[in-house]
């Protein structure tokens, strides 16, 4: 089974000004009632499909491969990042019952993201100067916070009790890690 790779590269040819942090371009992210500020440039288009939005499409796909995973690009680097976090998140989940979604909410976002970023720092390049340092720790913050938000409604949405299959992937060892 072959990994799913990013196709940010062909939905962001007309973006030719992304900035780059760390071998890694500054993706555009989806507008929404959650979207946080950071260096991340925000899209109202309703119908475009960003980074978290892949990562959470194809993470039960990608979570099950075993196989190795060349990194083509720096959008690929970015989407095992995320691969990896929404991983921690549910690992740290674990049999933890929650009352509401807003508390599994709070519950992700408490999480310690700069541990969790120390970690994956092998995926990235190191920064050139302070200032990359800081643009790649934001960036990394903000689609971090994103992904939380949104892995959060995707668990547990008002309607229904939180969904099982996603929380048996906290359970198993991905990637081959």
């Amino acid at each position: 089974m072959s990994p799913y790779y990013s196709k940010q590269s062909s939905l962001i040819s007309n973006f030719s000004d992304l900035q780059t942090v760390c071998g890694i371009p500054i993706l555009p992210l989806r507008g929404s009632a959650m979207a946080r500020t950071g260096p991340c440039p925000i899209l109202n288009d309703p119908h475009y499909t960003d980074i978290i939005s892949e990562s959470l499409e194809y993470f039960r796909f990608n979570a099950l491969v075993k196989s190795r995973f060349d990194l083509k690009s720096g959008q690929d680097k970015i989407l095992i990042h995320i691969t990896l976090w929404i991983y921690h998140c549910l690992r740290e989940m674990g049999n933890i019952h929650f009352a509401s979604v807003d508390e599994l909410t709070q519950f992700l976002v408490s999480l310690p993201r700069t541990d969790f970023l120390s970690k994956t720092q092998f995926l990235f390049s190191k920064p050139f100067s302070k200032k990359d340092q800081i643009l790649f720790r934001e960036y990394m913050d903000q689609i971090q916070l994103e992904t939380c938000h949104r892995l959060a409604a995707l668990i547990w949405s008002p309607q229904t009790p939180p969904n099982k299959y996603w929380l048996q992937y906290g359970q198993i060892n991905i990637l081959g890690i």
